[in-house]
């Protein structure tokens, strides 16, 4: 389903947070990336957030996109590896190995 918040900037990429932080989430503490959200470290959001921001952004979708498939990935790995293994060999007959 699309996001229904009035947020609805076509720039905005799955992953990314709607507000920006003051740095990458993984360069700061758990308390200042808690306080940037404010959010608590061991209840979350209170109701009164969530019910803002869910009126803000919409709800927590993933949206139509097509999901992972694993099939998919195994195809690529195999694939990837007979690359691989064939331009190696190339590689071989030529140097006459």
């Amino acid at each position: 389903m699309a996001k229904s918040g009035p947020d609805k900037s076509p720039d905005h990429v799955s992953g990314q947070s709607n507000k920006p932080l003051s740095r990458p989430a993984h360069s700061l503490t758990f308390q200042q990336l808690a306080a940037e959200l404010n959010a608590d470290t061991l209840s979350g959001l209170s109701p009164a957030e969530a019910k803002k921001r869910f009126e803000e952004f919409g709800a927590n979708e993933l949206g139509e996109a097509e999901g992972v498939q694993p099939i998919k990935i195994v195809i690529a790995q195999v694939a990837n590896a007979m690359t691989m293994v064939s331009s190696h060999k190339v590689g071989q007959d030529r140097d006459g190995r």
